[in-house]
């Protein structure tokens, strides 16, 4: 995370440590010193695996969408993930709230914005939110490993937005609001005209056929929606051979004739993720299996000379996405296949009493394959190799198979 400075911690080289304020996780928040003396908030993110950085680059997604007030910057380099925040002023979204009277332009902000971090599948205690001139900002935003579900996300939403049910609203006066005492017959009649009029368009809205939005992006589709008049809601669900963020489902259907303001239900393709398997040294056959197991397939194979690896003939010699990294079901995976190694012999030292791993390990360096792993107990340490063929020491063409007692 940091380097050192004689005792000073430096994030990146650029912000000086002053103090931790949490750590949770893969994230760790700072109070630090930036290179212009002002002082900022950085969450670093200690990532390590493909599945650290998947968190990462969601967040940062959901950041780039909500272009909250208190960021200033998001480095996302190898060695390097973190986000930088300033101070945002403002009084905290709590006291807003709790003021009994409100203005009815703070409370459409508060949720607008909550429906905003919804579509990014954060609830509003998920962030520090600041209330100044009746608009609603986001001064951070906390990480979260995976994106909460709608019905969580309404469940927190209720609770921190239940104050509202308590005090009043100050609504808005629409230009023109005098006129309505304004006395006089004639005004009077117009009132109850215009009042009929408005009475008629609430109990029998204008009716529009539902746009059909099956297939389209999620964002566009509800752009499409709402365009027409009507409101939106997602929902997630599964679909192979979809793209992913894609919908898959609508209630209504499209072409169903709805009354404006009524709302249209859109489930967007969501498939949970799957953890690559590790295919290296195996054959394609075995490749095949292995990601058939995870309902995914092979993809590009390319095949490469050998030598420079110590890998057999038609064995797998990388792999990309790489094992153990996060992906879709029905997701291709590009395997590089040896053509074997040429006119070459080696040999395998002494194994026994090394590890399962180990052993394997020392056979892949040799240009040998573990092909057998055969079983029996004994008072050694579990796992531990007992025999070996070939012997130790004995020489065999590279690609020879290796068989191993444990």
């Amino acid at each position: 995370m940091t380097g050192q400075e004689g005792r000073v911690r430096i994030i990146d080289g650029k912000y000086e440590v002053l103090r931790e304020l949490s750590a949770g996780g893969m994230v760790t928040l700072s109070e630090v010193r930036a290179a212009e003396g002002v002082t900022r908030h950085v969450a670093w993110f200690a990532v390590s695996t493909p599945a650290d950085r998947q968190v990462f680059h969601a967040y940062r997604t959901a950041l780039r969408a909500l272009e909250p007030a208190g960021l200033t910057d998001v480095v996302a380099r190898p060695g390097a993930y973190y986000a930088v925040w300033k101070p945002v002023g403002g009084q905290p979204l709590a006291a807003a709230l709790e003021q009994k009277v409100r203005p009815q332009e703070t409370v459409d902000a508060v949720q607008a914005l909550a429906a905003r971090l919804a579509g990014q599948g954060y609830a509003l205690a998920d962030a520090d939110i600041v209330v100044e001139d009746q608009t609603a900002q986001i001064a951070y935003l906390t990480p979260l490993n995976a994106p909460r579900t709608p019905e969580d996300i309404a469940a927190r939403n209720a609770q921190t937005l239940a104050p509202l049910q308590k005090g009043r609203v100050r609504r808005r006066r629409e230009p023109g609001a005098w006129l309505t005492f304004v006395p006089g017959l004639l005004l009077l009649g117009g009132a109850v005209y215009l009042g009929s009029q408005a009475v008629n368009i609430y109990l029998n809205p204008p009716v529009r056929d539902v746009v059909s939005v099956t297939g389209q992006e999620a964002k566009v589709a509800a752009r499409a929606l709402t365009d027409a008049g009507f409101r939106v809601e997602y929902t997630q669900g599964q679909a192979g051979g979809r793209a992913i963020g894609s919908i898959i489902r609508q209630d209504p259907a499209g072409g169903t004739k709805l009354p404006m303001g009524r709302l249209v239900t859109l489930t967007v393709n969501n498939p949970p993720a799957i953890e690559v398997p590790r295919l290296e040294e195996m054959n394609l056959d075995q490749a095949r299996d292995a990601l058939k197991d995870r309902n995914m397939l092979i993809g590009k194979v390319l095949k490469v000379d050998g030598t420079l690896s110590n890998t057999a003939e038609g064995r797998v010699i990388a792999q990309l996405p790489e094992a153990g990294s996060s992906a879709q079901r029905g997701q291709a995976v590009q395997l590089l296949i040896s053509t074997g190694v040429s006119g070459k012999e080696t040999w395998l030292p002494n194994l026994t009493g090394l590890t399962y791993e180990q052993a394997r390990a020392h056979a892949r360096a040799a240009g040998l394959v573990v092909t057998s792993v055969e079983r029996q107990p004994s008072d050694k340490a579990e796992n531990s190799v007992l025999e070996q063929t070939p012997a130790p020491y004995v020489r065999v063409t590279v690609g020879s198979p290796v068989k191993l007692t444990i």
